[in-house]
């Protein structure tokens, strides 16, 4: 099992959606915690990252990879950076700037 961060922001991203989407969120979390290249990779300036989908594709769980991520097995951990709508590219905007701002400052899950 992969330890898994949150960016502060992210974490409070998760606890305001509403009950049955924070369920479903948490439920690829923890999918994600046992296989973290689950997700799709991400392209252009968040090339570093993967998404994720939940509540019929208009959800995404935004997250990066620790340690060397191209073999499963070197992966220390992964980082939850945003979590929120697709429409209009808004999770994707709002974890560009989140990685701008510098490394997570989070605890594990």
């Amino acid at each position: 099992m992969y330890k898994i961060f949150f960016h502060p922001k992210a974490e409070q991203e998760l606890l305001s959606l509403k009950t049955h989407l924070s369920a479903e969120a948490t439920k690829e979390i923890d999918a994600l915690s046992e296989n973290p290249f689950r997700g799709k990779p991400l392209h252009g300036e968040l090339r570093t990252c993967r998404k994720i989908y939940f509540h019929h594709k208009k959800m995404r769980i935004v997250y990066r990879l620790e340690g060397n991520t191209v073999h499963i097995e070197e992966v220390k951990s992964l980082e939850i950076i945003a979590i929120g709508e697709r429409k209009q590219e808004k999770v994707y905007k709002i974890a560009l700037k989140r990685l701008l701002e510098g490394p997570c400052s989070g605890e594990p899950l």
